[in-house]
């Protein structure tokens, strides 16, 4: 069995603080990720959001598209609206041939704000566990039939952060429902 690894372009750009990494660029993070051995990487900012550009870009580097990070909002919104809104993301996933489509939940967050504290990010309602759960499982559930799982990552500055919070994910999504289990930001939550 072989194995292929990707690679997210915050290693050269950020999508948090664009500034950082901002004078590099595409061409750049794909030709020295490609060079470090990599078969693929996950969609960053700097990234076209449509097939048809995107996808010879990464024929040129021999490179795959792995993923991508989706901002969603079902805390504030409903499955079926949060299903219409995925949309062209899971489509530009799907078109080119990305498995895994990684789910963050957004609503409230303060990851972007350089001047907010992470310490006063939102807090998970704990009366919503279940309801929150059930919603996430079933948009799994759709995306799976879509050909594309989710993987949760949970991130500094979200509602779900914590090791406790990741706990509380698990617990209450079905098997539909993927980790991607960000070490990064368990250590600093």
């Amino acid at each position: 069995m072989s194995v292929q690894l990707g690679i997210n372009p915050l290693t050269w750009t950020n999508d948090d603080l664009p500034s950082l990494g901002a004078e590099t660029s595409l061409e750049t993070c794909l030709s020295e990720g490609k060079e470090a051995g990599f078969a693929g990487f996950e969609l960053g900012n700097k990234f076209p959001r449509e097939a048809r550009l995107l996808g010879p870009i990464l024929q040129r580097h021999d490179l795959q598209l792995v993923s991508g990070w989706y901002s969603g909002r079902l805390l504030e919104r409903s499955v079926e609206d949060e299903i219409a809104a995925v949309q062209s993301h899971l489509t530009l996933l799907r078109e080119l041939g990305a498995k895994v489509l990684v789910f963050a939940e957004v609503s409230g967050c303060i990851h972007g704000e350089q001047q907010t504290p992470v310490h006063l990010r939102p807090r998970f309602p704990q009366e919503c566990w279940k309801e929150y759960g059930e919603k996430l499982t079933v948009f799994a559930r759709y995306t799976q039939q879509q050909g594309v799982q989710i993987a949760y990552h949970h991130h500094m500055g979200t509602v779900i952060e914590s090791a406790q919070d990741v706990d509380n994910l698990m617990l209450h999504t079905g098997e539909e429902v993927g980790l991607l289990l960000d070490t990064g930001h368990l250590t600093l939550a």
